[in-house]
């Protein structure tokens, strides 16, 4: 086998702001100053002028947007299947492709089939744990990349609750962690404010959640907690987000808590080594962490209610959580443990001190790397193809759907004939 290998990462989307952006770009930027050739095939929702899209084709990393790499399957059949695969094909032979990485389900189906057709190897890189459920129509697809060894996720707790939710026992999973980059140049400083970065989109609804709660400690007047929340992001909820908000700063006569929108680069690396707390999950806490800040994590409980299982830090086990619950952990708000951190410096001296090693011992991009450059030759050596089958996700209501569609047509058709004829 050659000593470099050329990669396509499959994604849904390249946006402005997000972790599963970073990651992608950071892992690419690794790969190609390691000799490796990538490329991008991302889904519509690609922000045209995205900072990590720019990065990526400064260093000579070649973009392909197909619009319908992340679209819902619930009309897709073997015909339309046929069809899009082969399109995602002659990108993949053009670029004389040796693997295909996928970090999300539904882009797996078509990067799954292609395999299936044209014996690319390929592999499922699960970044969250979202959208995994009983009713989940991917149980299936993900139960054939786990059986051939091509299953991987960023840490044991996280495959442990697709366990959970899918009643399934996914013992082939690999955990590499996410890789985390942060500028070491800057002055880390405790200035008076919390940060949280979320694409305001569904699964982030936790800012929902933490608004509510910072407003509950603004009403104590407490001197020696931040008097400003800041929020980076952007998205569908931003119309519901900022009227919350406005009535809140209305209500305290000040502005308590401020909206960035997008931001990237160092105005955005300024504010991770400014802040005096961060609240977050994912690839954001970890960065935060990195910069020596104490991280609370937002997660949801198993009535799907946002709130916070406690600090970031290495388990006494070993184990980590990062955005969905441990096995044992305590749910409370987040004002619990904003108050309990700032009543007590020990516990905030204690968070930052084990967080931040546990980040230089686990999760630097050198690491994770090397993990990863090993997991790439051994997947292409050892590639062991999928069985001849497609896999098309059935939807119990897709036969309905299909049968209203067409009795819709047969409707217009006749309300068509009767006005002619009239």
């Amino acid at each position: 086998m050659k000593n470099s290998l050329n990669i396509a990462f499959v994604t849904p989307r390249i946006s402005g702001i997000g972790g599963a952006e970073k990651y992608v770009c950071e892992k690419i930027l690794w790969l190609k100053k390691n000799g490796f050739n990538c490329i991008v095939i991302a889904g519509n929702h690609t922000d045209s002028e995205s900072p990590y899209l720019e990065k990526l084709r400064k260093e000579g990393v070649k973009y392909y947007n197909l619009s319908w790499i992340n679209d819902p399957s619930f009309l897709l059949n073997k015909k339309s299947l046929e069809i899009k695969i082969k399109e995602l094909n002659l990108i993949i032979k053009q670029n004389k492709i040796d693997l295909i990485e996928t970090n999300q389900i539904v882009c797996g189906i078509y990067v799954y089939n292609l395999s299936v057709k044209y014996k690319i190897p390929v592999l499922l890189n699960v970044l969250s744990e979202l959208g995994f459920g009983k009713k989940t129509n991917y149980i299936e697809l993900l139960k054939r990349f786990n059986e051939n060894g091509l299953y991987y996720n960023l840490g044991s707790n996280s495959n442990k609750y697709i366990e959970d939710e899918t009643k399934e026992k996914l013992k082939n999973c690999k955990n590499i962690p996410i890789p985390i980059s942060w500028n070491h140049n800057l002055k880390i400083t405790d200035e008076n404010f919390i940060l949280s970065i979320a694409r305001f989109d569904g699964g982030k609804e936790y800012l929902f959640s933490l608004i509510e709660d910072f407003r509950k400690i603004k009403l104590l007047n407490r001197k020696d907690i931040p008097k400003e929340l800041i929020i980076v992001g952007d998205g569908p909820y931003r119309e519901r987000i900022e009227k919350r908000v406005n009535e809140i700063n209305k209500e305290f006569g000040e502005i308590s808590i401020i909206l960035k929108g997008f931001l990237t680069g160092i105005e955005l690396e300024k504010l991770y080594s400014q802040c005096s707390l961060y609240i977050g999950m994912g690839t954001t806490l970890l960065t935060a962490a990195a910069y020596q800040k104490p991280c609370i994590i937002a997660t949801i409980d198993k009535d799907n209610n946002y709130s916070s299982i406690g600090y970031f830090k290495k388990e006494e086990d070993g184990g980590y959580s990062f955005g969905q619950p441990l096995e044992k952990s305590k749910f409370e708000s987040y004002d619990y443990y904003i108050l309990k951190l700032y009543e007590d410096n020990k516990i905030k001296s204690s968070v930052i001190l084990k967080s931040y090693n546990f980040i230089l011992e686990d999760f630097s991009l050198e690491s994770v790397m090397k993990k990863w450059q090993n997991e790439y030759s051994q997947v292409v050596k050892k590639f062991n193809f999928f069985e001849n089958k497609y896999y098309i996700p059935r939807y119990k209501w897709d036969l309905y759907l299909k049968i209203y569609l067409k009795k819709y047509k047969i409707i217009k058709r006749l309300i068509e004939v009767i006005k002619n004829k009239g």
